[in-house]
């Protein structure tokens, strides 16, 4: 995979005995690494259609975000065919403001973005028929969405969205039906709670034909209305359209549905407590579709005459901060906090958005995580990337509660570890409750802030640490606790526990020869079921590299590398996993005398072997998933001609996969087994594939052959 590919410019066998490590110190500057999609997290405008703006897209990526969100504007649009798509300016006053989704599309595609695309709109002066009190429906609403087939023409709303989502369908990943329709000052989408249920209807009518399959999301709500009617049981139009959706003549419409939007801004235990109230009331899962924080205008971080509340934007009326707002540090712990709330109320496929990319303009303007120059990044940037990163595949475990309140510890569980999200006011020397673990990573909102990309005139809270800071347990009035210097309301740290004792990482290096010359290397490594930390070439220029962001703790990586140093080279290799445990190979290219005096021989050891039948049983590592409750006796087997294969064995050893799920579609695109029997007792198993080889039961291996046939 990655661990030795950028190494190797000094190589050789490998000595076997880990060793342990003091705790790490502050490393040097690390190379830039790709980070790990968050399925979880989107960020709205990452595109944009209008021609005149080009946010940089690629940008929501870099910190982990998959989704983006933008609306498709009826009022905006006009279909002649599914080809053929103008623009009008209904309820638009700027027709020079050119819109072009096909830019926007291309945009996301090229950033690895999916597209949450909201239907949203009606044009008022063609197709919107009044009722009552602002509200009312659209025209040719109740004809039937087709015709023979066809689009319906006489109910413009099918219309638009058939041949959107036609247009579509391939580049938008789901669909929402209307943007804070509630809000009639706006009036996104002002139909009465019947007839939104109608044009809800229409759109799963036509969506099943033209993007089959695609999730459906029930509009989103502005904040204001969700928490009228979620949390104060409030008479409003949302309360209406979840009353709706229970009766039994709309159960098919409800069954559409595959998750409810949601609008949550400045308050993140709303966040949980909205999110909580809608899914229980719904049954549905919920996509948090807009959050956010509004930094002030103008900010210079950590300098109290622009970084302060009182340049927030203002409402003209009443002279308040016109949308939830604090500093630029309280801007990057909402971002923290909001997703760790966010997850605590998600069922497994909930997402949540970030609003927006990029800050825009006037009172609704300063919320991005870049400024408008499109290069430079705010502080709640970083903190993004670190909530993306070090909450990604967790689930909710349990909040701790402290006497008088005075901390917040959200805990979620992933893999082999616990990650605690904790903030407070308790002051200095707070502690962290433990789960049980004795070592454990501290980072701060700011740890993924490297130093190289704070403008000179900021200040800044915190260190620049992409690897935390290690720290041990301590014992305080009968509990586990992980020390903290200071807990402040304005900060958000994150805490990687590992709960049980780690033990150090292993590191297996062989020299593969061909043409009976060394050509590369095979290697094989664990982290010891404490995450991957550093890989070090102690060589001339030593060089660190950070396997974190690119790795998945308690995983073992294998595979061959080919490539080699020049010979007579020596190089030490230390991989050092989280627990700050390492193990060290010395690694030497003795040249092609090493192939001759050690000549493939199918059934002994020899340069192309990793294991052998004399050697110890092959080590643990999860390499791909084994069926539940599979077991088996660690194997003894000889591998042969085909480097980087002890974890199909251990693999194959499990019993009983014939299909399973690589993590490394390179490393292994399918596997056949086919079992021998003798006298009905299996006796030894054929993998092929892109090795074909022979596994044996150990107890029976010294009735049959081990060999391989490359």
């Amino acid at each position: 995979m990655l661990l030795v590919a950028v190494l190797l410019s000094a190589c050789a066998p490998s000595t076997p005995t880990p060793t342990a490590t003091p705790p790490p110190t502050e490393p040097p500057r690390p190379t830039p690494v790709p980070v790990i999609p968050n399925p979880q997290f989107g960020i709205c405008w990452s595109a944009d259609f209008r021609i005149h703006s080009t946010p940089p897209t690629h940008e929501a990526a870099r910190v982990g975000a998959t989704w983006d969100r933008w609306t498709f504007e009826w009022p905006r649009i006009e279909f002649t065919s599914t080809q053929e798509l103008f623009f009008v300016n209904e309820n638009y006053p700027d027709p020079s403001e050119s819109w072009n989704y096909d830019k926007a599309v291309r945009e996301d595609s090229a950033a690895g973005l999916r597209i949450l695309g909201v239907l949203n709109g009606i044009p008022e002066k063609k197709y919107f028929v009044p009722l009552a009190e602002g509200r009312g429906t659209i025209q040719g609403l109740d004809e039937p969405p087709f015709v023979n087939g066809d689009p319906n023409p006489h109910n413009p709303w099918a219309y638009f969205v058939y041949h959107t989502t036609s247009r579509y369908a391939d580049l938008v990943d789901a669909w929402e039906i209307g943007n804070e329709a509630d809000d009639l000052y706006h009036r996104n989408f002002p139909l009465t709670p019947e007839e939104y249920i109608k044009a809800l209807r229409v759109a799963c009518q036509v969506i099943a034909q033209t993007d089959p399959g695609a999730p459906i999301l029930l509009g989103s709500p502005q904040h204001t209305e969700a928490w009228e009617t979620l949390a104060k049981g409030g008479d409003t139009w949302y309360g209406k359209i979840l009353e709706l959706l229970k009766i039994d003549d709309n159960a098919d419409v409800k069954d559409c549905i595959t998750a409810a939007g949601l609008h949550v801004f400045g308050a993140p235990t709303q966040t949980y407590t909205l999110t909580a109230a809608l899914s229980g009331r719904l049954g549905k899962e919920v996509w948090l579709t807009e959050t956010g924080k509004q930094h002030p205008e103008g900010a210079i971080p950590g300098d109290p005459a622009t970084d302060a509340d009182t340049n927030c934007p203002k409402d003209p009326n009443t002279g308040q901060n016109a949308f939830p707002c604090g500093t630029t540090a309280q801007q990057a712990t909402y971002i923290i906090r909001n997703f760790a709330f966010a997850l605590q109320g998600f069922g497994k496929d909930g997402v949540l958005f970030h609003h927006r990319l990029v800050d825009g303009t006037g009172m609704d303007g300063p919320w991005g995580l870049i400024q408008r120059d499109n290069r430079t990044r705010w502080p709640s940037y970083w903190a993004a990337l670190l909530a993306t990163q070090k909450l990604n595949g967790a689930t909710f475990y349990t909040q701790t509660y402290y006497p008088g309140g005075d901390v917040t510890q959200l805990v979620f569980q992933s893999q082999n570890r616990f990650t605690h999200v904790v903030w407070g006011t308790s002051g200095r020397d707070a502690c962290v409750v433990s789960q049980g673990g004795s070592t454990a990573y501290l980072f701060t909102q700011e740890s993924l802030w490297p130093d190289w990309d704070t403008p000179a005139n900021w200040k800044r809270n915190f260190p620049y640490e992409p690897n935390g800071h290690f720290i041990r347990a301590e014992t305080r009035d009968n509990q586990i606790c992980f020390p903290l210097e200071e807990l402040t309301d304005d900060h958000t740290y994150i805490l990687i526990e590992f709960p049980h004792r780690p033990t150090p990482p292993s590191l297996y290096l062989s020299l593969v020869c061909r043409n009976g010359q060394p050509a590369g290397v095979d290697y094989w490594a664990y982290d010891g079921g404490a995450g991957y930390d550093t890989l070090t070439l102690r060589t001339s220029p030593q060089r660190t590299f950070y396997l974190a962001p690119l790795t998945q703790p308690g995983t073992a990586y294998y595979g061959t590398i080919w490539q080699v140093p020049p010979v007579g080279a020596t190089a030490v290799i230390t991989l050092t996993n989280q627990a700050g445990l390492s193990a060290v190979r010395t690694l030497h290219n003795p040249g092609p005398a090493y192939c001759a005096i050690n000549p493939p021989d199918p059934g002994n050891d020899h340069p192309d072997d990793n294991y052998s039948a004399a050697d110890a049983p092959i080590p643990p590592g999860q390499f791909l998933a084994a069926p539940a409750g599979a077991r088996m006796p660690p194997p003894r087997v000889a591998i042969l001609n085909r480097g980087a294969a002890h974890g199909l064995w251990w693999l194959l050893m499990q019993g009983g996969n014939p299909k399973p799920q690589c993590p490394n579609p390179n490393v292994l695109a399918s596997i056949t087994i086919v079992t021998l029997h003798a006298d009905g007792v299996p006796v030894c198993s054929f993998v092929i594939g892109h090795w074909s080889l022979v596994i044996c039961h150990w107890s029976l291996l010294p009735t049959c052959p081990v060999y391989v046939t490359a």
